[in-house]
């Protein structure tokens, strides 16, 4: 008698979620339960059971099957079209913990925010021969297909995972298996798990008084039609991860202007896809080394600044005058806050024919230097700040100095490091960023754009060697405006003094704090100067031949002593043309009001922003008004002073 075939290996290639405190846990509700719940009565849904073949997307594939069942069986407006199990998974390694660069596999989580954030598209329109591109046709598709509410169930608690399916009527779930599912028999029954156990997702849809009954992705023929029976001792021993979902509903904002700037903030409503489809378009997502971030939301590749570039394109097709506006962001700014902002600026650019682009870099470490700060003085205070008198509270800054210089220049170090990094030869995100615009211009069609540049405080050192690279490559930029800039005088006059004395860089304008409102700034409640300030005093090296300190561009007083020595300087900061000193009083003079009254509020002064505004487009915006939300991190940022305001007071 001939051996029987040996039946085929699966791929099993799953990680278990990281512990993530963010995690909605899924509480029990009291849902009659019933005794069972039968596998037959799931199947009359006639939910398809997918075959992943010789993938490793078992969690695209799993998940698929959690949504298929769930928008068929939606009781208004079910849907029975084949959905992609390849987006997910390509997706979700973008939210992968392990950052591997190989498909290796993924996460349930990482699955469950794929569909979170971007929808889920139809498998015609990113199947298994996609090149893995997310295109704005794909982003509008998925967005139609929102995930609503889900939450991590305990897979060690049995009665919550019953009640959940009972809610629910689907589990998402990943497990340790081994050669027993290899081996299971028509009847499906899974008599042991067996040896060299490995990672697999798969969904629950059923179970009796002896275990669950599982919707396997290995196609009708593993199992019984594809679907298996394991008991409850095995689940206990090698269960991993339980999600459980439902479905949300599309929303379409028909008030942009006012809706899609709460995105990122805590009053948030706009969906995760929404969002995408409105961002996209206009942000340069970063790593810490300057490179193109291949991960997350925003993740982006040479394909993706090209498909931003043709939406420029089709964006200002009808419009008198095309500008493309690149943005850096200042330093010490949490992703979301700089989000935040682009949320806020957006609408009321396009509105007047300015097409922002964002670059979102790395350089949020400003918790990290409030907590030096906070350290340094505990430790000198001892507890005993009520009793300093008067007179020591004018040398706290000056100690402030001289205890964080180590730890904070280091930050400042490693943070100009990143800056400096995305212009880096070939590799650098700015760099791919500025070859894809220059052959974009090289095309006679597109000659007429303008090009504008726009930095906040630590962004006018990401935009040195940018400003370099384009007036190098024959672009003349037609403005550019620094608020409260952080860059030396030293990098002012190699990278942006000789493309103004060239007239490459046109309309150079800066915005800075009075040197009376630089100090009455603080930093953190502790530091009881500016960021600037602390910047000069403690951060930045001090000149290696001089030995004195080196001069910051955004300084009033650094400024004025660079006049005297060099007169030229007066033409190019000129208190009646282009240097804008903040707080001021002049409202009739077009480019020249700002209300600024601190470092931090240069970005979200809506006076600021007009001014700004004008001078890019050299005449006063039509109506406008820049509406500034909080976002979620700055709101915590407030927390936490409240927090310690009340510690301090004992209230």
């Amino acid at each position: 008698m001939p051996p029987s075939a040996a039946k085929p290996k699966w791929v099993k290639n799953v990680y278990k979620d990281i512990i993530d405190f963010r995690d909605k846990i899924y509480v029990p509700t009291l849902v009659e339960v019933p005794p069972y719940k039968s596998l037959h009565e799931y199947m009359k849904k006639k939910i398809p059971v997918l075959n992943q073949g010789n993938t490793n997307a078992c969690t695209g594939f799993s998940l698929t099957a959690v949504a298929h069942y769930l928008f068929k069986t939606r009781e208004i407006n079910p849907l029975f079209d084949a959905l992609s199990p390849f987006m997910i998974y390509g997706l979700a390694r973008r939210y992968d913990e392990f950052n591997t660069i190989d498909d290796s596999g993924s996460s349930i989580r990482a699955g469950m925010k794929a569909w979170h954030k971007h929808g889920l598209s139809l498998i015609n329109k990113w199947n298994k021969n996609h090149d893995g591109n997310y295109t704005i046709e794909i982003a509008q598709d998925a967005a139609t297909r929102p995930l609503g509410a889900y939450y991590r169930v305990n897979h060690k608690d049995i009665v919550a995972m019953h009640c959940a399916l009972t809610e629910v009527g689907i589990l998402y779930v990943s497990a340790g298996i081994g050669s027993g599912w290899d081996e299971v028999g028509k009847d499906g029954i899974i008599k042991e798990n067996g040896k060299d156990p490995a990672g697999h997702a798969f969904v629950i849809v059923g179970y009796d008084d002896k275990g669950f009954w599982l919707q396997n992705s290995y196609g009708t023929s593993w199992g019984y039609k594809g679907y298996a029976h394991f008991s409850y001792d095995d689940w206990l021993k090698n269960g991993w991860d339980c999600w459980v979902a439902r479905l949300g509903a599309p929303v379409q904002l028909k008030d942009k202007t006012s809706g899609t700037a709460y995105s990122f903030s805590v009053v948030g409503s706009a969906q995760n896809a929404n969002n995408y489809l409105e961002y996209r378009p206009h942000i340069i997502s970063l790593e810490n080394n300057g490179f193109l971030k291949n991960e997350g939301t925003y993740a982006n590749d040479e394909s993706t600044i090209e498909n931003i570039l043709n939406e420029f394109i089709e964006t200002t097709k009808n419009w008198k005058r095309k500008r493309i506006l690149l943005y850096a962001h200042g330093g010490l700014v949490a992703e979301e806050t700089a989000l935040q902002r682009l949320a806020d600026y957006k609408n009321v650019l396009l509105k007047n024919e300015v097409y922002p682009l964002f670059f979102i870099w790395h350089s949020s470490a400003w918790d990290t230097i409030k907590n030096i700060f906070e350290d340094t003085l505990q430790k000198r205070a001892g507890g005993a700040l009520d009793k300093i008198s008067d007179f020591m509270l004018d040398r706290i800054d000056d100690g402030i100095e001289v205890l964080v210089r180590k730890p904070g220049r280091k930050l400042w170090d490693e943070m100009k490091e990143n800056a400096v990094m995305a212009s880096q030869p070939v590799i650098g995100g700015a760099t791919i960023t500025l070859e894809k615009l220059n052959a974009l211009m090289a095309d006679p069609k597109n000659q007429n754009i303008e090009i504008h540049i726009a930095a906040h405080s630590a962004g006018s050192i990401f935009m040195a060697p940018v400003i370099k690279d384009l007036t190098e490559n024959k672009r003349t930029i037609n403005s550019c405006t620094l608020w409260a800039p952080a860059c030396t005088f030293d990098d002012f006059k190699n990278y942006y003094l000789p493309a103004i004395r060239n007239k490459t860089l046109e309309n150079f304008s800066l915005f800075t704090l009075t040197d009376k409102a630089e100090q009455d700034d603080n930093c953190g409640r502790v530091y009881n100067k500016s960021l600037l300030y602390l910047v000069r005093n403690s951060f930045e090296e001090k000149n290696v031949k001089t030995k004195k300190k080196k001069n910051i561009l955004g300084m009033e007083v650094c400024i004025n002593e660079e006049i005297k020595k060099d007169a030229s300087f007066a033409k190019i900061f000129n208190q009646k043309t282009n240097w804008v000193l903040s707080p001021n009083l002049l409202q009739g003079i077009p480019g020249m009001y700002s209300t600024a009254t601190c470092h931090s509020d240069f970005d979200d002064n809506n006076d600021c922003l007009k001014s700004t505004l004008e001078r890019i487009l050299g005449k006063p915006p039509g109506k406008m008004n820049f509406n500034f939300h909080r976002s979620a991190a700055g709101m915590q940022d407030q927390k936490n002073v409240l927090k310690n305001y009340i510690a301090d007071k004992k209230l």
